[in-house]
């Protein structure tokens, strides 16, 4: 083997371990992001059911009360086939404004998107050290170990 195969290789595999951490730590970085647009969308679709049922006349409100006292807005607000339970209490707290609908995600993770990003680069230099360790000693096996 010419001298400096292995620090070539090892070079490589450097910038081959930078560019899998980047990748990886960008890769988190959109799975987070889609996870809190996931979010997003069902707290939009549960303020909408919500709001729907909080403009419903309370005499019809009254005729669906459960024995637990809920409400199943299946066929009054609701158009996707789904049983939707709400309370009368929930009711209130959405006419009267003090309901929260917001997401307890964020958009991005800085921790996390570094912390993909170093363990793809941790692992990819593991993997470059392990298989040019195997041919080092894959050479020495064989007796063309270089010097």
């Amino acid at each position: 083997m010419q001298p400096g195969f292995f620090r070539r290789w090892l070079a490589r595999g450097f910038r081959l371990s930078l560019v899998v951490g980047a990748v990886a730590g960008i890769w988190e970085s959109w799975t987070i992001f889609s996870h809190f647009e996931a979010e997003q969308h069902s707290w939009a679709e549960t303020r909408l059911l919500y709001e729907c049922a909080a403009r419903l006349n309370d005499e019809v409100l009254k005729e669906q009360v459960t024995e637990f006292g809920t409400v199943n807005v299946k066929g009054l607000c609701s158009f996707d086939g789904e049983d939707h339970w709400v309370s009368l209490s929930e009711i209130a707290n959405v006419r009267n404004g003090v309901m929260k609908f917001e997401t307890l995600s964020k958009p991005f993770s800085m921790n996390r998107t570094v912390s993909a990003g170093i363990i793809g680069f941790l692992g990819g230099m593991l993997a470059t050290l392990a298989l040019l360790g195997t041919i080092r000693l894959s050479l020495w096996i064989w007796g063309r170990a270089t010097n």
